[in-house]
């Protein structure tokens, strides 16, 4: 098996090029990095770690990949990891299958359950599913579509550009979008467009249940670079919108790639407490920028990011800011 067999499986499958890249994942023990080759890719916008095992690790016990799997998502957090097997027996596949270990068989099979990709279809959230999360991508649409109101008028092309997202990654948003009951696509002359099926607040609050923090993790930084920049976020951000006082400490976020970015040049020496830092960095699923205006995190993300919260002084400024949206 070669990684252009993998190559051709995944680009094959989702239709799209796969640009797969040498990969060097640090701190893994001795007997994963004997075992595995490491290869990178984006697909679905998502950062993916393949794991290429070698002959003696593909016939490791269901439970031995499940482990090696576990161990790699603990050290490479910021992937959605895949091991690639050259075969996989009936009984084996249903044991990863069962614990969710995504795995490719290139030209056999492919199981991505963290991209909704399931051997080789591509299917969205059943939409019976009434609390089910949207995609990062379809979340990311919909509130530039909200803050911006410059969605519908455009071509899924330069949706797609604005979003800082493929064109087939609008497609499937829009095919998201459509089995949730959000959105429909319309043919504009010769490009297709999206339709959405409620306005302003109504389509908030149509949408709210499936919406998440776009924080997938806070780092704590004891020193900020001068070259560091990001919208702010958290309650800097707040504080710049409402009454509530900003946290000693400021906040800013970063998207996934360009924390990654950040982190790999060791830019950033990191602490383990808030008292002991000089910023806090949230690293967001979604590129911030893409809807920040003025050096601020957009209000909608904003108010998703604090709404866990049992501060009853920030629950009442995040209603006060959402009031503040001209919807």
């Amino acid at each position: 098996m070669s990684i252009q067999d993998l190559s051709d499986h995944l680009e094959s499958a989702l239709a799209q090029p796969v640009r797969l890249r040498r990969a060097r994942p640090k701190k893994l023990p001795l007997y994963l990095r004997e075992a595995y080759a490491f290869h990178e890719a984006e697909l679905l916008a998502r950062p993916v770690l393949f794991a290429v095992a070698n002959d003696e690790a593909a016939q490791s016990p269901p439970r031995q990949l499940v482990a090696d799997h576990g161990a790699l998502e603990e050290r490479a957090p910021h992937y959605a990891v895949a091991l690639v097997l050259r075969h996989i027996t009936s009984d084996r596949r249903r044991r990863l299958v069962e614990a969710r270990v995504p795995f490719v068989v290139p030209a056999r099979q492919l199981y991505l359950p963290t991209l909704m990709l399931d051997l080789r279809e591509y299917f969205p959230r059943s939409c019976a599913a009434s609390d089910a999360p949207l995609e990062w991508s379809a979340q990311t649409v919909l509130l530039r579509h909200l803050l911006w109101r410059d969605v519908e008028a455009a071509a899924f092309s330069d949706v797609a550009a604005a979003c800082e997202y493929s064109p087939m990654t609008l497609s499937h948003v829009s095919r998201e979008l459509t089995a949730t009951g959000i959105a429909e696509p319309v043919t504009h002359g010769r490009s297709k467009r999206l339709h959405f099926l409620h306005t302003g607040r109504d389509a908030w609050e149509h949408a709210l249940p499936r919406l998440r923090s776009p924080v997938q993790k806070t780092v704590y930084v004891s020193h900020r670079p001068a070259e560091l920049h990001g919208p702010t976020a958290a309650l800097t951000a707040l504080s710049r919108s409402t009454a509530i006082a900003a946290d000693p400490v400021p906040t800013i976020a970063l998207g996934r790639r360009e924390a990654r970015r950040v982190l790999d040049e060791s830019q950033l020496r990191t602490c383990r407490f808030a008292d002991e830092a000089a910023l806090i960095v949230e690293i967001w699923m979604t590129p911030p920028h893409v809807l920040a205006r003025d050096d601020i995190v957009d209000p909608l993300s904003l108010y998703l990011s604090l709404r866990s919260t049992h501060d009853e002084r920030v629950v009442h400024e995040l209603s006060v800011l959402l009031e503040s949206v001209s919807w």
